[in-house]
């Protein structure tokens, strides 16, 4: 990837984001705080990073529906597809780290009310929770990418062709997946490499499974294998956008 190409399609991204960088950043912030209200419960802050994992999607579609404003610049700039998404995953990603960071610093300030956690233990777990996060965004994200391609694709014949088609291939994906998940073939590539890592976290006990990778006691677990097959379908799902994507500048 040429890095100076890169530079000019990440500028032109924050050129035509910016604004809604900031406003998708204040208006979670404010949700956050109407849902959860101030408090001062170590717990509640935990929570706030939890909301992190739906920004980074929620601000590529979004980029990407503003984009499809510009359609036909879009589809024939001189850019690789390459540069101008990724410029677009680099953006979500920094806004989601700048909500952790800007929430992290809440939840530093009511641990230091609290006394409850070191200040270096609590900064080493926030840490690995917010990888946790990142990590659990990036498969839905890429998800919404290949919809949004296949719904430019259907598109052209009529809107609705297009809605049926994401709808239809939901529903596939959905049945494929759990088909997948009872083979023995997706058990012997998942189930390996489990990882664990003592946590402090305080874990408030809502009756239900534990998510984020974490325990029941508050420790965060993952599976080495299920991280990288899920990797592949990623990585699958990226390419397959692409290709989606050129075919659409083609036509």
């Amino acid at each position: 990837m040429n890095g100076q190409a890169f530079l000019g399609a990440w500028k032109k991204e924050w050129k035509m984001m910016k604004n809604s960088f900031t406003f998708i950043l204040v208006i979670s912030l404010f949700l956050v705080i109407g849902l959860f209200g101030l408090t001062t419960e170590l717990e509640s802050g935990f929570t706030y990073l939890g909301v992190g994992v739906f920004l980074f999607p929620v601000y590529v579609l979004l980029s990407l529906n503003t984009e499809a404003l510009q359609m036909d610049a879009f589809l024939h700039i001189n850019q690789s597809l390459h540069n101008v998404l990724l410029a677009k995953f680099l953006n979500g990603f920094l806004l989601a780290m700048s909500f952790a960071g800007l929430i992290g610093t809440v939840v530093l300030i009511m641990n230091q009310i609290e006394n409850r956690i070191p200040l270096g233990e609590l900064l080493v777990n926030m840490i690995l929770l917010v990888v946790n996060i990142s990590l659990l965004t990036i498969f839905p994200t890429i998800i919404l990418l290949f919809l949004w391609s296949l719904y430019h694709v259907f598109r052209k014949f009529h809107v609705v062709i297009g809605i049926i088609g994401i709808i239809g291939f939901l529903y596939i994906l959905n049945k494929l997946f759990a088909i997948l998940q009872d083979t023995k073939v997706y058990n012997t590539l998942s189930d390996w490499g489990v990882v664990t890592w003592e946590t402090t976290f305080p874990v408030i006990d809502s009756g239900g499974p534990s998510s984020l990778f974490m325990t029941a006691n508050g420790n965060i677990q993952f599976q080495i294998g299920s991280l990288l097959l899920y990797a592949v379908f990623t990585l699958l799902f990226y390419l397959l956008s692409i290709y989606l994507l050129q075919r659409k500048v083609e036509v």
